[in-house]
């Protein structure tokens, strides 16, 4: 594994302020190790096209040659399945919903600080990570879950 894929986030963005580390570098990085582990994991059902993130990776980087970078600009970022990101199958971890396709992102994606407008020029949400089963990400969707308190005897 690269090793610049096991430093903390707290030094890799660092790194990028600095310009010491290309946006490109860290996603082809990201990328490379997709590609070598996620056939044995799953970890990844859906990803943007690859050029489209390794441009996306070229503009984080002219944003921040220019010192116009957003927090946490040029990290590339996975969220689970559980929540929308626009032109990504949200599948929730289900067949059931393997072909839903959705146009808009979710609340969280959306206010996630990289994700400032205008959505083109976002480098955000490139990967949606594997969930087991049915989940929900609204806890709404569960308040009438029955959940019988313990007893302490």
């Amino acid at each position: 594994m690269n090793d610049l894929l096991r430093r903390p986030l707290t030094e890799v963005t660092a790194l990028l302020e600095r310009r010491e580390l290309s946006p490109v570098e860290l996603m082809q990085a990201t990328l490379d190790r997709i590609d070598a582990v996620n056939g044995k994991l799953n970890a990844f059902v859906a990803m943007r096209d690859r050029e489209q993130l390794l441009a996306d990776a070229r503009s984080a980087e002219t944003r921040i040659q220019r010192g116009e970078a957003r927090p946490l600009e040029g990290v590339p970022l996975g969220v689970k399945d559980l929540e929308d990101a626009a032109g990504l199958v949200t599948s929730h971890g289900s067949l059931v919903y393997k072909d839903n396709l959705v146009t808009r992102d979710s609340l969280q994606v959306e206010r996630h600080p990289s994700s400032a407008p205008p959505r083109s020029r976002r480098t955000c949400c490139f990967q949606k990570r594997a969930t087991r089963g049915i989940s929900s990400a609204r806890p709404a969707d569960r308040a009438g879950v029955h959940r019988p308190q313990s007893r302490v005897r």
